[in-house]
């Protein structure tokens, strides 16, 4: 993605999967993950909104089962 474009919802996801997928990594032991501006948003996004939160977790295989009611 370029700088200034707009990145839709499903970019959006998809980028905070990837982003989450890599911490996951990193918390096992594996490479360090470079937190710039965008991660650190979709970090505070993930933590802040519920919704975006259960639709990016759910599409980990590690968390498949979360459950959206909680």
């Amino acid at each position: 993605m370029e700088f200034g474009e707009t990145e839709t919802a499903s970019e959006s996801i998809e980028r905070a999967v990837d982003l989450l997928d890599r911490l996951l990594a990193t918390a096992d032991g594996g490479p360090d993950v470079a937190v710039g501006e965008y991660e650190a948003t979709t970090i505070l996004a993930l933590l802040m909104d519920k919704s975006y939160r259960v639709k990016v977790m759910s599409r980990l295989d590690d968390f498949v089962y979360i459950d959206s009611e909680k």
